[in-house]
């Protein structure tokens, strides 16, 4: 007798996490974005305060804040080009 194959279990999705260092890489006036942390709160219409918070670490940074950055670093879409 033969033993029936299992499917393969999809295949889930990559979990969006990003941790303060590679945020304070990415937005700094001398990171990947070449944004200032303000510049970037106010491309996002939040407080610079918000932004800060997730690059101290005293909040994560929102996976859609994650996904963001990370798209615009990996296509080098520069903020002025957003706003």
């Amino acid at each position: 007798m033969k033993k029936a194959k299992k499917k393969a279990a999809p295949k889930k999705p990559e979990v969006i996490h990003m941790t303060t260092d590679e945020f304070r890489a990415a937005v700094d006036i001398n990171g990947k974005l070449k944004i200032s942390q303000e510049g970037f709160g106010r491309l996002l219409a939040v407080r610079g305060r918000t932004v800060r918070s997730w690059a101290s670490g005293e909040y994560p940074v929102p996976k859609v804040v994650a996904l963001l950055v990370r798209l615009m670093v990996k296509h080098k879409i520069a903020a002025a080009d957003l706003s």
